[in-house]
């Protein structure tokens, strides 16, 4: 009873490991009937993390990684980051030169005098001290930025200031400050404004 049980679970976990993969990935599993065994070849064909074909897949994922125009640098070494830890150990490992490397290539443009500085360092930076170099990079040209933003609003408000003063200087002299023709001083005189004798 209970070996026809088991052949009973046996068959079903098959089934439903075989029909839940697609035809290219069954080709993995071809010839195989232990549901053990199954996942075991699965797993090592498929593991990112684990087989020899998901590091190459994730070395290559590595290389093609660079910050986004919009987004905080602090993001893109996140993704770098994450992607050598999966691959300590492996033939695929980044060392700390081809981490640095990698990183400081593909830095945008907006970084060009951090990297000149960087590339005349004799003696270099070790990937934790580049890391933090970016990011102080970052902030401090995120800082300029908004301090540059804060100028131009005020000169705007300032130009704008002066333009709406300007408009109602002459429209006082327009609707106050012309005589009769030819009329060159004023001054007050029976409570109203007119030409001086």
């Amino acid at each position: 009873m209970k070996w026809k049980d088991y052949q009973r679970r046996k068959v079903a976990a098959y089934a439903q490991i075989f029909t839940s993969c697609t035809p290219e990935i069954q080709e993995y599993i071809s010839g195989q009937y232990e549901p053990a065994e199954m996942w075991k070849g699965l797993h090592e064909k498929l593991d990112t993390s684990g087989s020899r074909a998901g590091w190459t897949m994730l070395a290559c994922e590595f290389n093609q990684s660079k910050p986004e125009p919009t987004e905080p640098i602090q993001n893109c070494l996140s993704r770098i980051l994450q992607l050598r830890r999966k691959l300590v150990g492996t033939d695929q490992a980044i060392l700390d030169e081809a981490f640095s490397s990698h990183l400081i290539s593909t830095l945008p443009t907006s970084f060009n005098s951090f990297v000149d500085i960087v590339l005349h360092q004799p003696n270099g930076y070790t990937v934790e001290n580049l890391i933090s170099k970016v990011i102080e990079a970052e902030a401090t040209a995120n800082s300029r930025n908004n301090e540059q933003t804060g100028l131009n609003t005020s000169i705007t408000s300032g130009t704008a200031l002066y333009t709406n003063s300007s408009t109602t200087s002459r429209s006082f002299k327009t609707h106050f400050g012309r005589g009769k023709q030819g009329g060159s001083g004023y001054v007050r005189g029976r409570g109203m404004i007119g030409r001086g004798r």
